[in-house]
């Protein structure tokens, strides 16, 4: 799933524990960051070739918008150093690996959040943009033959014939 591929490699660009938003589970220890794939809109499709079994790829690209949440003392740094090390040589590797590109790191924010008893606990958050490409086969069948027949008016007579057209193998 993209998600999981996003997941790794934001995880590669931090020492911290990176987990999915809005999961069910004990709360980790500060701390951590929260990733949540926003929205993916598609780009157009694109037709592969067509194999000689009939069968077709289909390509389409995505910009993900991913949210990215630092909760504890320092998330404010900690992102800040994530959205760096994924514009470097090693992450962009990483990246290329997952046939992922990170074309956007926007701002980190300083958003503090209330908690229980009325305490603000840090919170910091950057959106960044990922592209990736989603790929599927289709067998859309292949005509390697056509035969037919023709009937040509001219001058008051008919002219029959018959034609044959093949693909070249």
């Amino acid at each position: 799933m993209i998600e999981d591929e996003i997941l790794a490699l934001v995880s590669q660009a931090t020492a911290l524990q990176v987990i999915f938003a809005n999961q069910n589970g004990p709360r980790p220890k500060l701390p951590y960051v929260t990733l949540r794939v926003g929205t993916s809109p598609r780009q157009g499709l694109l037709e592969g070739d067509l194999s000689e079994d009939g069968i077709q790829t289909y390509a389409g690209h995505r910009d993900a918008t991913v949210e990215l949440q630092c909760f504890g003392d320092g998330g404010f740094d900690a992102l800040d150093d994530l959205g760096q090390r994924l514009k470097g040589p090693a992450m962009l590797a990483a990246a290329l690996r997952l046939n992922l590109a990170v074309y956007a790191t926007d701002a980190v924010q300083n958003v503090p959040v209330l908690r229980d008893g009325g305490k603000y606990e840090p919170r910091a958050v950057m959106d960044i943009g990922i592209r990736y490409t989603k790929q599927h086969d289709e067998d859309v069948g292949l005509i390697n033959t056509v035969h037919g027949e023709m009937t040509l008016q001219e001058g008051g007579h008919d002219l029959h014939g018959q034609f044959e057209a093949a693909a070249e193998p």
